[in-house]
């Protein structure tokens, strides 16, 4: 990955993900219903998920076949980069709720910069996938590279397009003018998926 000091690593050794929390599924779903795709999306989603998808509601880990199966579906939406950015800030602002107010409050109150932000990355991502890994590097003082490892999820562009939304609702969340958050690189043999994200 680009040049820099690493401020979160890589856990050892990267384990491929096993779960999805089901918040993060149901999120999408609401969004896609809000924008008048859902009933394209119960159409492409394979029956065999329909129950886990579309029956659950409490929130519950769910196995990652059920994550591929829903973000497989949404890729056959074939849906543009704009809206994949705007459902996953629509989803971030949902399951970020409470754990990220309460941080960017505590970050805005003390004047703290957004790696503060940042820094805690690797714990938004344990409450929402089970397994696989992050790592942060700073790669300039407002210049930041996130790299995922082992996701599985991210070999749909509804998810890796749709996950630089949820970022940069965390960054507006905190009040941070974001220049950026975009996919800088996929690699799909490696399951290696790294996003760039910079403001102002």
């Amino acid at each position: 990955m680009s040049d820099g000091e690493i401020v979160i690593a890589h856990v050892r050794p990267v384990l491929a993900a096993t779960h999805v929390r089901s918040t993060l599924i149901q999120s999408s779903v609401n969004m896609l219903k809000a924008r008048g795709h859902f009933d394209a999306y119960v159409r492409l989603l394979p029956e065999a998920h329909h129950q886990a998808v579309l029956g659950t509601v409490a929130a519950a880990w769910m196995p990652i076949d059920v994550g591929i199966a829903h973000y497989q579906t949404c890729d056959s939406l074939a849906l543009g980069t704009e809206e994949l950015m705007a459902i996953g800030g629509a989803v971030g602002d949902r399951i970020q709720g409470v754990f990220l107010r309460t941080l960017t409050q505590t970050i805005r109150g003390a004047g703290v910069n957004p790696w503060m932000i940042l820094k805690r990355f690797d714990r938004l991502w344990a409450r929402l996938i089970r397994g696989g890994s992050i790592q942060l590097v700073m790669a300039g003082p407002k210049d930041a590279a996130i790299e995922v490892l082992g996701a599985q999820l991210p070999r749909y562009q509804y998810f890796r397009t749709g996950f630089c939304g949820v970022v940069r609702a965390g960054f507006k969340l905190g009040g941070v003018e974001v220049a950026y958050v975009k996919v800088s690189r996929w690699d799909r043999a490696a399951d290696r998926f790294v996003m760039r994200a910079a403001w102002v």
